[in-house]
């Protein structure tokens, strides 16, 4: 297989910015502090050390195979570890990690998305397309690793709500895994903690198609 001097140039620079991806990675995974953090980032070298070689193997007159329908971005299911409350140097570290290394797979995706036609041939544009989305499964990754850390300062925040409903005279108590017994001094005190326990519920339960037909809100109208 003979590449053009167009192609060696494009596949070259893609080869650059995989190096720049495998150096920023082995060095994020030393700086996190998060231990799912630094294993994904652990990850994501490996992810682009093989994209280096592929592009090696490329340039060296073989195309190797390729899967273009990789869905690990969406289905990487990571849990948060901070909470929202806290306001550490280990949290702000970490939190710029992220951002960071998503604009560098942004960065890096679109580069192969604008020099992918340069080759002729298809075998080598199925390749690099490959590669494209596995690009933007890593920042997709990254993206939910954001999102858990979000999910869990949500859940504390509105159980810090209903914590701040209480009162000496009124408790929210949960008697068993399906009834919980609220009582309050006044009509207000008690809508205010009905609507927080709802929160509360709904934030911990997934539901079905069937069951998001059943009503789960509460009647004020009495």
């Amino acid at each position: 297989m003979l590449l053009t001097e167009k192609e060696m140039s494009v596949l070259k620079d893609l080869q650059t910015q995989e190096k720049n991806c495998i150096d920023k990675y082995e060095k994020y995974a030393g700086l996190a502090k998060d231990d799912e953090l630094k294993q994904l980032f652990d990850e994501l070298k490996k992810k682009e050390q093989e994209h280096y070689k592929t592009i090696g193997q490329i340039l060296n007159g073989e195309v190797p195979s390729c899967d273009c329908n990789d869905t690990a971005g969406k289905d990487y299911q990571p849990k948060g570890s901070y909470s929202k409350s806290e306001e550490s140097e280990d949290k702000k570290n970490d939190c710029f990690l992220a951002t960071d290394s998503i604009g560098t797979e942004k960065l890096v995706s679109g580069e192969y998305n604008s020099n992918v036609f340069a080759c002729t041939l298809t075998s080598i544009r199925k390749v690099l397309a490959d590669i494209e989305i596995e690009e933007q499964n890593h920042a997709e990754k990254k993206k939910e690793a954001k999102k858990a850390e979000a999910k869990k300062a949500q859940k504390e925040a509105q159980k810090e709500r209903l914590e701040k409903s209480k009162d000496k005279t009124g408790n929210v108590s949960d008697d068993d895994d399906d009834t919980v017994t609220i009582t309050a001094s006044s009509i207000d005190e008690l809508l205010d903690k009905i609507q927080a326990q709802n929160q509360l519920f709904m934030s911990d339960n997934v539901q079905t198609e069937d069951e998001k037909k059943v009503g789960q809100k509460f009647d004020f109208s009495v």
